[in-house]
């Protein structure tokens, strides 16, 4: 069904990214053509060397010399090493210099390294594996080098890492340099203010986009209590899942809700677990545990989503959800209506004692999961909010939805992710936070945006739509020319 609304959040944005966004025709191919990607690539091994996902205490070079990483380097996107600028300790020498990475410790010679000036700078060479036949490297001028066997201390097993990395969101495809934008915006002013804006309408556009996905499922399903299920079964597909999740969520509707938890000879919590697995495994290629989180395994989100329907539907939880939506109202402060939303939305987490697939679980040796308080403002952000603003649009009542809207505005910050950090420093020449929470540095002060989860919308879009595209997003970015204009007047 066609909103009634008038409000559309994104409307002044996507006509802006419509009219510079670089199309994927566009973009310049940075891979060799017809190349098959490996199962684990470079491109890979160099987001785990960026977001140094390894245990602290247990890397060390093959000599035994302990590894302290103060700074991983800059990611290097034209010819030489993989970084550059690498701050390291290695046993009690200080180093400054390059780090080069490979699968296996013998591609440093395979790959001429050796004989290349390029890498002399070179005071790291770390491989994920150790291989056979390989050598101790040395440089052009023959010096040795440090190795290092990144498999032996991972801080999770390589392929869970495998299922959580994309290295499409890394700045593989972007240069490690700072942004055109980064010069106007380095002091506080009149530009910084203008690129506020500008990430605010980016954050709009993209809670924009979430609202018109929950109200596709509103026009398409039997009740808003079905389309309130769809939608919060699609969203548990967050990390790279969703048009699996989106399987799910087809069977479910298909199902019927009410045949889903009356109909059939097995209990209700049964038959949901045994419908959404069997729509996840056709959707995992027959591999449901894999997962883009361990804590949250694909058996573990199912077991979630089974006690939400259990509520909503056995125990009335609709009922008292409906009214908490229904009660929006833009009178109301919206941290005062945020922490009643949040309340609600506890009321669908559940109790690991509760559901019999969390017992199977833990009954097999993995720890019960539980649903923190990150998780459930991302929830809360990227499904709630939406879904209970598509409602109003469907009723046409602007007021709630606009109290919907203020909600979104006031969501705290989450945890910073890696497109967070590489838009944060691609923009501002640093990162924002300590621990994704404490603002640290210049930038960060007097604006409250920037202790908003808003904010963080905001970077990702821009990121996805620019920053990720290259220099071909960099160069047809708007924003440079906007606050120079800023800087001349």
């Amino acid at each position: 069904m066609a909103p009634h609304s008038q409000v559309n959040y994104a409307a002044e944005y996507e006509e802006w990214v419509h009219r510079y966004a670089p199309q994927p025709s566009e973009l310049r191919e940075t891979s060799r053509t017809g190349e098959a990607r490996p199962p684990v690539s470079e491109s890979f091994l160099r987001c785990l060397w960026y977001d140094q996902l390894f245990i602290p205490r247990l890397l060390a070079s093959e000599g035994g010399d302990r590894i302290v990483v103060e700074f991983p380097g800059f990611w290097n996107v034209g010819p030489g090493p993989d970084f550059t600028q690498a701050r390291l300790r290695i046993g009690e020498r200080q180093v400054t210099g390059d780090v080069e990475l490979h699968l296996r410790a013998g591609d440093w010679k395979t790959h001429g390294h050796g004989a290349d000036k390029a890498y002399n700078g070179v005071v790291l060479h770390a491989a994920l594996w150790r291989g056979s036949g390989s050598s101790p490297p040395r440089n052009f001028s023959d010096k040795a080098i440090p190795q290092a066997i990144l498999e032996e201390c991972l801080v999770r097993p390589l392929e869970d890492l495998v299922g959580e990395i994309d290295p499409e969101h890394y700045p593989g495809r972007s240069p490690s340099a700072l942004g055109f934008c980064h010069p106007h915006i380095a002091d506080a002013g009149p530009a910084r203010k203008k690129m506020m804006d500008w990430i605010s309408k980016a954050a709009d556009a993209r809670f924009e986009t979430k609202i018109r996905r929950a109200q596709r499922w509103i026009g398409e399903s039997a009740s808003l209590s079905e389309a309130f299920v769809c939608s919060w079964v699609e969203n548990w597909g967050f990390g790279g899942f969703r048009e699996t999740y989106l399987h799910a969520a087809l069977a479910c509707r298909n199902v019927g809700l009410r045949a889903l938890m009356e109909g059939g000879p097995l209990p209700a919590e049964e038959r949901t677990e045994r419908l959404l697995m069997g729509a996840l495994r056709s959707g995992l290629d027959g591999s449901p545990r894999r997962s883009a989180r361990p804590s949250l395994s694909h058996p573990r989100r199912v077991a979630f989503i089974t006690h939400t329907l259990l509520t909503l539907f056995l125990d009335r939880g609709w009922l008292v959800l409906e009214q908490m939506i229904r009660a929006l109202d833009p009178a109301e402060s919206p941290r005062k209506g945020l922490q009643r939303l949040r309340e609600g939305l506890g009321m669908l987490i559940p109790r690991p004692a509760k559901c019999a697939l969390l017992q199977s679980v833990s009954r097999h040796g993995i720890s019960a999961p539980r649903i923190g308080a990150d998780t459930r403002d991302i929830l809360l952000l990227n499904f709630l909010l939406p879904f209970a603003s598509a409602w109003a649009r469907h009723e046409n009542s602007i007021e709630r939805e606009k109290a919907a809207h203020a909600l979104f505005e006031v969501t705290p910050r989450l945890p910073e992710n890696r497109i967070e950090r590489a838009a944060v420093r691609r923009m501002f020449g640093s990162s924002l936070t300590r621990g994704g929470r404490s603002l640290r540095t210049p930038a960060a002060k007097g604006n409250p945006l920037l202790r908003s989860a808003r904010f963080q919308q905001g970077l990702h879009r821009i990121y996805e739509d620019f920053c990720s595209k290259g220099l071909d997003g960099c160069e047809r970015c708007p924003i440079p020319s906007s606050l120079m204009e800023i800087a001349r007047s």
